[in-house]
């Protein structure tokens, strides 16, 4: 809550929701059902992945560098912090949820509860931190990669078949969720890292290759699945879909090689928001506005190589 200390920014981000709200419900007025579920599905589990990721994040930060090591490494203490987030989170879900369409509270939930579930599992399959050598943690790297994005490649193929029994545009739908879910999973991206990657002189497009390899993998063979399964238009909507998390991704190292993670998560909610309205008022201009910021924030990053503060 720090980017919303003073109570006119916490009115602005009220006042913000409400409008998203707003027009996810307008939006969906005027869906079938089909499409509906799938939305509140992938609501839910992008929910619950996000603050799956936070509670881990926060709680490792307090078991190594923060004040409430104590309680940070006592278990009871742990599951507490973990039930209270996660019952707060999913209140908050439920209520946002029940505003746009009551009838998708329980599968919004039962998205959340399997992002949450993934999230919390996956760390304890990281085998990087039992290797000291530094080949044994490249191999234990470039492993987790390759059978993270062979899972993720397995259940697009599964949300692929699964999918042949609804109508041709529900089906695009379905094929759209489950290429951008495991993107965003593949994509994640940590400030520390990426900071401590410029600290240590690598350049910006080092750090995105770095971050990029597993989601790259996953787009491409996404992209021949959907051909071989679907069509050239599921293909097509696969690949774009991969393109865009990763620009997403590319621009969020960037930032994070600029400003601290709060203020260049805000940014990068105001760059996809003047991004969007250019696109729909002025579509001709978006590529000159879009090469230009990119160039831009580019540069600037790119003389953070080996500077500390």
């Amino acid at each position: 809550m720090a980017a919303f200390a003073l109570w006119r920014d916490r009115l602005l981000l009220l006042f913000g929701a409400v409008l998203v709200i707003a027009a996810w419900r307008t939006w969906l007025a005027d869906r079938p059902p089909v499409t509906q579920c799938w939305t509140a599905l992938a609501l839910g589990a992008a929910a619950g992945l996000a603050f799956g990721r936070m509670v881990i994040a926060r709680l490792r930060h307090h078991a190594a560098d923060g004040p409430l090591a104590v309680a940070a490494l006592h278990s009871p203490s742990r599951w507490c912090y973990v039930a209270i987030i996660h019952l707060a989170a999913t209140m908050t879900l439920a209520i946002i949820v029940t505003i746009a369409r009551p009838g998708l509270i329980a599968w919004s939930l039962a998205a959340y509860l399997l992002g949450a579930a993934i999230a919390h599992t996956a760390p304890a399959f990281d085998i990087r931190q039992a290797a000291t050598a530094r080949f044994r943690r490249r191999v234990a790297l470039i492993g987790g990669l390759y059978r993270a994005a062979g899972i993720a490649e397995l259940a697009f193929a599964a949300a692929i078949i699964a999918s042949t029994t609804l109508p041709p545009v529900a089906r695009m739908v379905a094929i759209g969720v489950a290429a951008a879910l495991p993107m965003l999973l593949l994509t994640m991206v940590d400030d520390v890292v990426v900071r401590f990657m410029a600290l240590a002189g690598h350049g910006v497009a080092a750090t995105i290759g770095r971050h990029a390899r597993a989601g790259t993998l996953f787009a491409v063979i996404a992209a021949a699945i959907a051909l071989a399964t679907a069509g050239l238009a599921a293909a097509a909507l696969a690949l774009s879909i991969g393109a865009i998390i990763l620009a997403w991704l590319a621009l969020r190292v960037i930032l994070y090689r600029l400003y601290a993670r709060r203020l260049a998560d805000l940014l990068l909610i105001g760059i996809a928001a003047v991004v969007a309205l250019i696109a729909t008022s002025l579509p001709i201009v978006l590529p000159v506005v879009a090469t230009i910021l990119v160039w831009r924030l580019w540069r600037r990053s790119a003389e953070r190589d080996w500077i500390i503060a």
